[in-house]
């Protein structure tokens, strides 16, 4: 744009015969200022500021957060759905005794990741329910038995 600009001047400075100077820059082709500091997104001032929902929303960045600092906390925190959120901490509902316990082991490390994620500093609550079921859930575990031998007939066959 600025080339073409330049170049339309050249050719009617030519034309006219002038040799004055060189108009002022309009404004429209002046580069803007940066602004000094990127919009950040509103953060709750306090715990009773965060829905539910709110937390949910977020909840794959703060899943994010913690699987950084911890690899295996992957599969555990994949199960992990959004029961509650109250004053002072959140509940998370698991399928699986196992997977509460893997979680409550790093409870402090997912506390620091919703605080870094929601500017709010919230304890984790751990609650297990069989009938609770992530989106991305596994599928019921088979008997080991019963797998060994499809897989042994499948690899008879080929």
């Amino acid at each position: 744009m600025e080339l073409e600009t330049a170049l339309l001047r050249f050719m009617l400075e030519q034309q006219d015969g002038a040799d004055a100077a060189p108009p002022k820059r309009p404004e429209a082709l002046t580069p803007a200022k940066a602004p000094s500091a990127p919009p950040q997104k509103a953060k709750p001032k306090s715990p009773g500021d965060l829905s539910r929902q709110h937390v949910r929303a977020a909840l794959q960045s703060i899943r994010s957060k913690a699987e950084g600092q911890r690899q295996s906390l992957r599969a555990p925190l994949s199960r992990a759905v959004v029961e509650a959120v109250d004053a002072n901490a959140i509940t998370l509902g698991l399928p699986e005794p196992w997977i509460a316990d893997a979680l409550k082991e790093h409870a402090k490390l997912i506390e620091r990741a919703i605080e870094d994620v929601l500017g709010v500093a919230l304890a984790v609550k751990v609650r297990v329910d069989g009938s609770v079921r992530a989106t991305a859930a596994a599928p019921e575990s088979e008997d080991p038995d019963e797998l060994f031998d499809y897989a042994s007939e499948v690899i008879r066959e080929r």
